[in-house]
């Protein structure tokens, strides 16, 4: 399983062949300073946690790893396993591209995908119009599978996934291969194998 990375502290336990992750590490190491800056406080924004499956003394790299944003903490106790089924609110991007389409490719990053019928990032997370899409944790990318196991119910994390545990060289119709993704995801609930789903309200 890769390695979960919440936090620019965390980067500095991943610093051996440095030039191999400048770039990953860069890009969501600057992401974060500056989502911290804005909420004026860089320990509560970005907290430090690592965790592998594997062996935790292991380094990782950025194709073997993650990277996590927490942009809301939730209450909720317990994780999905890899066998259950999850209800996430979620917006799905590449990375931002200065030669992208648009002014908001370039910006943002192209959006790909999203739960519920709305575009607007306010109608997908609001508790009163979002629309949570049914999914098996064990049907994602090998990234977004890896953080779902860690989230609880209510967190909102955004999560960079390199190429390696996103699409890879295939890509899909709407994603290039090779591209980093950045999901916005919300996980509003959880089921175990053998639990019947309901429909969402």
């Amino acid at each position: 399983m890769p390695y979960l990375i919440s936090s620019l502290k965390c980067f500095a336990t991943f610093s051996a062949n440095t030039a191999l992750r400048t770039v990953f590490v860069n890009l969501v190491s600057n992401s974060c300073l500056l989502l911290a800056t804005r909420a004026n406080d860089l320990n509560l924004r970005c907290i430090h946690s690592a965790f592998s499956l594997n062996d935790a003394t292991q380094t990782g790299s950025p194709t073997d790893s993650i990277a996590v944003f927490i942009k809301e903490r939730g209450t909720g106790s317990g994780c999905p396993l890899y066998t259950d089924t999850v209800r996430v609110n979620f917006m799905t991007r590449t990375i931002p591209n200065e030669l992208g389409e648009d002014a908001e490719s370039k910006k943002l990053g192209k959006l790909v995908s999203y739960s519920g019928v709305s575009k607007n990032e306010a109608d997908i997370f609001s508790p009163l119009y979002c629309m949570p899409n049914k999914v098996a944790v064990s049907n994602n990318v090998e990234g977004l599978t890896t953080a779902l196991q860690y989230m609880h119910i209510g967190d909102r994390w955004q999560v960079y996934i390199p190429s390696e545990l996103g699409n890879g060289v295939n890509g899909l119709a709407n994603i290039p291969a090779y591209s980093t993704l950045i999901y916005d995801i919300q996980l509003k609930a959880y089921y175990r194998v053998g639990t019947t789903v309901p429909n969402w309200r």
